[in-house]
């Protein structure tokens, strides 16, 4: 498919995905006619799926383009490297408990936009996603300079096994309490 008058590239990513230590963050761009006219950098400090920090960077990307001031009818392809959340919204590849929420979101959110705009979705090669990619890494950033080091985190946790609420707490998880 030739490029559309308005792409729009999302990204997502989490750092030690799936472990407490997890920093994620999110990014999208929107181009017209090849000129960037909107982008977004989304720390997401609660969130520790990769997956989810990719649905986070598509919902982004198509509240950009909810905001790009497009025309009625216009052409518009939304690019993205996670075969899985393309996948979903393609209706391709079953969608976990986890992700039904998001999944929800965003196809309520591609419906609309489809009201006023022909919109396809596209998987793409991460070397062509390289834009949103940065920006995710960006939102990363951000959450890892906010967030303690590992290392902190882990003298914090021990330090507090060590007080008093600490024991009480792992006493009451065991059931001795």
């Amino acid at each position: 498919m030739g490029d559309s008058r308005l792409l729009v590239y999302f990204d997502g990513g989490a750092r030690a995905n799936g472990t407490a230590f997890a920093v994620a963050g999110a990014g999208a761009v929107v181009y017209r006619d090849g000129v960037k006219v909107a982008e977004v950098v989304l720390p997401l400090p609660t969130v520790r799926s990769n997956n989810v920090a990719e649905y986070e960077g598509l919902l982004a990307g198509l509240h950009l383009l909810g905001d790009a001031g497009e025309a009625e009818g216009e052409e518009c392809t939304v690019r993205g490297d996670s075969a899985l959340v393309v996948g979903h919204l393609a209706r391709r590849m079953a969608c976990s408990e986890e992700l039904k929420p998001y999944l929800t979101r965003a196809a309520l959110k591609v419906s609309s936009l489809q009201r006023r705009l022909t919109l396809h979705i596209e998987h793409v090669a991460r070397e062509l996603n390289t834009d949103a990619d940065a920006l995710s890494n960006a939102a990363m950033d951000l959450v890892q300079r906010q967030r303690p080091t590992r290392q902190q985190q882990e003298t914090m946790l021990a330090n507090f096994r060590r007080s008093g609420l600490g024991k009480a707490l792992s006493l009451i998880e065991m059931g001795k309490a």
